[in-house]
């Protein structure tokens, strides 16, 4: 929702554009830290793991706004297509690979960015407390074991994430021939 109104609203492009830039730029490190003095061990993770996607998912969907073919637009207005159609019809269309993009890039980053926030606070119960285990112990059977483990699940989402695509793709294919 971001994307879109900074993509249609100037204002909002300048108010949230800088913020952006400065979370973009931000180490996990600094986030995990200072956050972990206002929202405690436990929150910490999925608060860094957001400010770490927000911004990809943000400017992706941003740009996917801003690429809507105008042409498409102006005959929706045109033919008064209403307002649902025209937002279901022409700019979820236009903007889904772009927000496919940013979600595969995401994925990733949140793995590393919640991960690396619980170690860095040593979150109870979690794979960065027991990374962070491993390390205090020289433990490097169970550091690359526990790496192996969050390597195997991100693997897993990413073919989960790919068969949905794959099979959203074949949907839309089916549907553009009837």
């Amino acid at each position: 929702l971001l994307g879109v109104l900074t993509a249609k609203s100037k204002v909002a492009s300048a108010v949230f554009g800088p913020p952006m830039t400065v979370i973009k730029s931000t180490p996990v490190a600094s986030f995990a830290i200072l956050a972990a003095l206002w929202l405690g061990r436990e929150r910490l993770p999925v608060f860094v793991t957001l400010l770490i996607v927000l911004p990809i998912v943000w400017s992706n969907v941003e740009t996917g706004v801003k690429q809507v073919d105008r042409g498409l637009l102006e005959m929706a207005r045109v033919y008064r297509v209403g307002t649902a159609k025209t937002v279901f019809g022409i700019y979820v269309p236009s903007v889904l690979p772009f927000f496919g993009a940013a979600f595969k890039t995401a994925i990733g980053l949140a793995w590393k960015a919640g991960i690396s926030a619980e170690v860095i606070v040593n979150t109870p119960n979690s794979v960065g407390q027991k990374l962070f285990e491993s390390k205090a112990y020289f433990e490097t059977v169970d550091l690359f074991a526990w790496t192996a483990a969050v390597v195997l699940l991100n693997l897993i989402l990413d073919a989960v994430i790919a068969l949905v695509t794959r099979r959203r793709g074949r949907e839309e294919a089916t549907d553009d021939k009837d």
